[in-house]
């Protein structure tokens, strides 16, 4: 298969696997054993041919969750929209993460965009903002961030500034 026809065919069952989201069950729960029976990840040692490969695709849509589905609720995952299906699309064919400006730097320009019009919506004029990759990392983040706002130089000299409020 060239590229253009392993692009089609990819877009044909991501078109399918959309059509079902808010069909059906949202999920065809099956334990791990199971699972792993259906998806065979063993079944090509030496590497597969375009055909098993995309009919391993079937196998993951087919048992993945959908969480597009009225009935899925999760604190993490609801759906995706078609912006952000696009998003993802030309992330994956341009090979780029915004981690850095020399690797992805029109990623990193979308992304302080998007932190001024955040800081914009919240009124924070002349604001300072970040992307973070979950709720860890946040979290983390926010501890930092809160720590160095306590210590009046905190920004400066880092935690160590803080003294421990221990009785004497």
């Amino acid at each position: 298969m060239n590229t253009e026809q392993v692009i089609d065919k990819t877009a044909t069952l991501m078109k399918a696997f959309l059509a079902g989201q808010k069909q059906g069950r949202f999920v065809d729960y099956k334990n791990s054993d199971a699972l792993s029976e259906i998806l065979d990840l063993e079944a090509f040692p030496d590497g597969a041919t375009w055909p098993q490969i995309f009919d391993w695709v079937e196998k993951y849509l087919t048992c993945s969750v959908k969480t597009n589905h009225p009935g899925f609720v999760n604190r993490m995952w609801a759906g995706a929209n078609l912006p952000s299906i696009v998003g993802e699309m030309v992330t994956a064919v341009s090979n780029t993460s915004a981690c850095t400006y020399e690797s992805a730097p029109v990623s990193t320009v979308m992304e302080q965009y998007m932190l001024d019009q955040m800081l914009d919506l919240v009124g924070f004029t002349n604001g300072e903002a970040q992307m973070t990759t979950g709720s860890g990392i946040w979290a983390r983040s926010l501890c930092s961030a809160a720590a160095g706002w306590t210590a009046s130089n905190g920004f400066w000299t880092g935690n160590f500034s803080l003294k421990p409020d221990l009785p004497e």
